[in-house]
């Protein structure tokens, strides 16, 4: 985009000086340098209709034309070159990609306990491996604050806490995308859609030696939009079970925004009865991938 303004800016300067000199527009974009220099140079109409002596006509020097004419071929050139990259950002919905996520969570331990905070890192990744079908998979690292227990008046209780990680590895389906052909429309605030449905195997590892960690599943349905702004956006909703714990359901939503062709900036949250995390991080989308047909 900051190409897209220079170039409209090198170009407006370009059909200003054109105005001033009341000739053709067109002339002044194609004319060499010297003859372009002497119509800039004439203010009047009368030099340019040749009503005046060639005494009133002052000849551009040859730097100034030459600066003149670099100007505005240089900004057709950049104004062509944002366009194109403009036009990059039209895109589609990507299963095949990685993302690098930094969390934050609040979580409920339970009655009579604060709340925690916790932070830390998530990688996920997803990999097209038929025209409606993925696999999926995340790994993700919290650091949770020490767990306080509050006793009346008393000193209250302080339980250090380990590190919890939590892993998840399933498939999802998805439908081909639907939507707005590019070349109609480019500016809808959805201009092309696909839906999806995960289902996911749960695992956690909190480092107790106590006893085992509780394993799960979830399973999320939603859908995922893109436009010609380089936004994306996805929502779903899901049911998420650990063993020995009751269901709960949860909600997510993300935004997404295009930097570079293939990679995007994110921030999102996600919530469930226990647990809320917020996050931030980047996106890389592989070109499309397809193992089976």
């Amino acid at each position: 985009m900051l190409l897209l303004f220079i170039g409209l800016s090198a170009i407006v300067q370009g059909i200003t000086h054109c105005v001033q000199a009341r000739g053709d527009l067109f002339m002044g974009l194609i004319a060499r340098p010297g003859e372009y220099g002497q119509v800039l140079s004439g203010r009047r109409r009368g030099v340019v209709r040749g009503e005046v002596t060639g005494s009133d006509l002052r000849p551009a020097s040859k730097e100034e034309s030459t600066m003149k004419s670099a100007v505005i071929r240089l900004g057709a050139f950049a104004c062509l070159l944002g366009f194109t990259i403009a036009a990059q950002a039209q895109s589609s919905v990507s299963y095949t990609n990685i993302d690098l996520t930094y969390v934050g969570a609040d979580i409920d331990v339970g009655p009579g306990i604060n709340d925690i905070d916790a932070d830390g890192v998530k990688l996920a990744g997803s990999l097209n491996v038929h025209q409606y079908i993925h696999v999926l998979g995340s790994y993700e690292r919290l650091s949770p604050d020490d767990i306080v227990i509050a006793n009346g008046s008393n000193p209250p209780t302080i339980i250090p806490t380990d590190d919890l990680d939590t892993y998840r590895i399933g498939f999802g389906f998805h439908t081909p995308q639907f939507g707005r052909a590019e070349r109609q429309y480019r500016s809808g605030l959805i201009d092309r859609y696909s839906l999806f449905f995960d289902a996911q195997y749960l695992g956690i590892d909190s480092g107790s030696t106590g006893g085992s960690d509780p394993n799960g599943f979830s399973v999320d349905a939603g859908f995922r939009a893109v436009n010609s702004t380089r936004l994306e956006t996805l929502l779903s909703v899901g049911y998420e079970k650990f063993e020995r714990t009751d269901g709960e359901l949860t909600v997510e939503g993300r935004i997404f925004y295009r930097v570079f062709e293939k990679l995007q900036i994110q921030a999102g949250l996600d919530w469930n009865d226990n647990t809320s995390r917020w996050f931030i991080g980047l996106r890389y989308n592989f070109p499309k991938v397809t193992i089976f047909r």
